[in-house]
């Protein structure tokens, strides 16, 4: 019971520090993304088309300001659109979740501009489906895209760098600024090179190395509160 009160008024102490140097902030993103270095090709049936690269992504994330010093966590997730060959349909899609660090260069009550650092990690799916209602022909593909659904499922460590621009819409105050808040991140990732594939959640012995890298653009709708 002690403890866990010495605990409670650590963590209250350490954000009532925070808020008294700064703030935080919320924020809901959807923008898009370009991703390469997932060789798709070796796992779709032979004759698969290409499949699209270019992400619409949705997501969210936070940070706590310490003066100029910002800490956070961010998460996002993307779908491609899906490409058909007779009755298949493969398409792409992945999820990031990382932790942030970086600095405020501009810290004023209505505009943040500022970089940031992020480490974390990447899951890339490739699905295959049978599209209903049409007859299914298995004499040239693997027997396992009999099924109705087929993940090939893999994960990397990953790096980013991320470049934002928070502007508060309310008023400021005196003493605080705060409210409804829109910006922008302009975002670059790179992922360790990794063979750790799965197929409906089975291991792949003979899968290829893949290494993602990411280019994001998304706006960001959020708010938070800052103190001058």
């Amino acid at each position: 019971m002690i403890k866990s009160l010495v605990l409670t008024a650590s963590l209250f102490l350490c954000s009532s520090i925070l808020f008294a140097q700064g703030g935080g902030a919320g924020y809901f993103h959807i923008g898009g993304a370009q991703i390469s270095g997932i060789p798709s090709a070796s796992l779709l049936p032979a004759g698969a088309p290409k499949l699209s690269e270019t992400h619409l992504t949705v997501g969210g994330s936070g940070y706590l300001l310490f003066k100029k010093w910002m800490f956070g966590l961010e998460g996002n997730g993307g779908m491609a659109g899906e490409n058909r060959m007779d009755t298949l349909g493969m398409g792409r899609s992945f999820g990031t979740f990382q932790f942030q660090g970086g600095y405020a260069i501009v810290n004023n009550p209505r505009l943040k501009v500022f970089p940031l650092l992020g480490l974390g990690v990447m899951q890339n799916n490739l699905r295959v489906r049978h599209i209903p209602a049409t007859p299914i022909d298995l004499s040239s593909i693997n027997a396992n895209y009999a099924l109705q659904e087929t993940q090939f499922q893999q994960t990397n460590y990953v790096a980013s760098i991320t470049m934002g621009l928070d502007y508060v819409l309310n008023k400021s105050r005196e003493s605080s600024s705060g409210g409804w808040m829109i910006g922008v991140r302009l975002q670059y990732l790179a992922g360790w090179p990794d063979k750790n594939w799965t197929m409906s959640g089975n291991p792949i012995s003979s899968a290829p190395s893949a290494s993602p890298q990411m280019l994001s653009l998304s706006v960001v709708l959020g708010g938070g509160a800052f103190s001058h």
